[in-house]
């Protein structure tokens, strides 16, 4: 019964045979969790006795291609590994083509895509599974360097030498209005930027809901993260760096629109914004 099934969530009788498809029959459990897994993972929020069991049933997206259970996440993460990733936005196709996710693949990191709404609500109460915090992907402070460095990454000494000739304070002053920040990044392999949120995580769809409840919120802060050995940035620096002051703010302000239509489109694909 569709109508009595999310009244019965608590019980021992449900959780049990959902257990029992889940072992004997993957491809039926999978067909369950496609029509109620939403419902599920509510009982995450609101079941507080049960939550362990409910997070245990949960399948997720993830990056890895397969939709895995939190068990199977932590069965196979990476020697080194302290946290379970994840990203959220509207779809696992666009989250899956988020540069937030560059230095995880890179690093053969599992990150989990969350696209249905109740994800973040579950995931910002419970903060984790086990003794291994939730950590987003597109955290302004998410550290990988337990992990060791991305394959083919050369990237350090290029990042000391646009530093050094003033590309970030540049780039930071044509956009005084947009971002909080401008810094070089250890999460993008193949991108030229992206920008991640300062300080906690609240997603576009959480603001318009506290908005919509007539809470005051205050504005976003933006981090713009670069990447030193992307083409795109490298032209930046070559075009900036060796012209008059003057001629280096306005050349680095025409750049920077180049670098915004680019985020622009990402925060598009990903879901209106990616969101952290």
């Amino acid at each position: 019964d569709l109508h009595s099934f999310p009244t019965r969530r608590s019980s021992d009788l449900w959780q049990k045979t959902l257990r029992k498809a889940k072992r004997e029959r993957p491809d039926a459990y999978e067909k369950i969790w496609k029509n109620f897994g939403a419902v599920l993972k509510e009982g995450i929020v609101s079941d507080a006795k049960n939550r362990e069991q409910i997070m245990k049933l949960a399948l997720f997206e993830s990056v890895s291609g397969a939709r895995v259970s939190l068990e199977e996440y932590v069965a196979a993460m990476k020697d080194g590994q302290k946290s379970v990733y994840y990203l959220f936005g509207a779809s696992r196709e666009a989250l899956a083509a988020s540069p937030k996710l560059e230095a995880f693949v890179a690093r053969g990191v599992n990150v989990l895509l969350l696209e249905d709404p109740v994800d973040e609500i579950w995931v910002n109460t419970v903060g984790k599974f086990g003794e291994l915090s939730f950590v987003s992907a597109s955290a302004e402070d998410v550290d990988l360097s337990e992990l060791g460095e991305a394959e083919g990454n050369a990237s350090s000494e290029r990042a000391k030498e646009m530093e050094e000739c003033g590309l970030l304070a540049r780039i930071k002053g044509a956009l005084p209005e947009s971002v909080e920040d401008v810094r070089f990044s250890s999460r993008l392999v193949d991108s030229p930027a992206t920008f991640v949120r300062k300080g906690p995580a609240l997603s576009e769809n959480m603001r318009q809901f506290f908005k919509s409840m007539g809470q005051t919120l205050p504005q976003e802060k933006r981090i713009l993260e670069l990447n030193p050995a992307h083409p795109l940035i490298a032209k930046i620096a070559e075009a900036t760096g060796g012209k008059e002051a003057g001629d280096k703010d306005g050349m680095c302000a025409d750049w920077t629109v180049v670098l915004l239509v680019c985020q622009r489109s990402e925060e598009r694909r990903v879901g209106k914004e990616c969101r952290s």
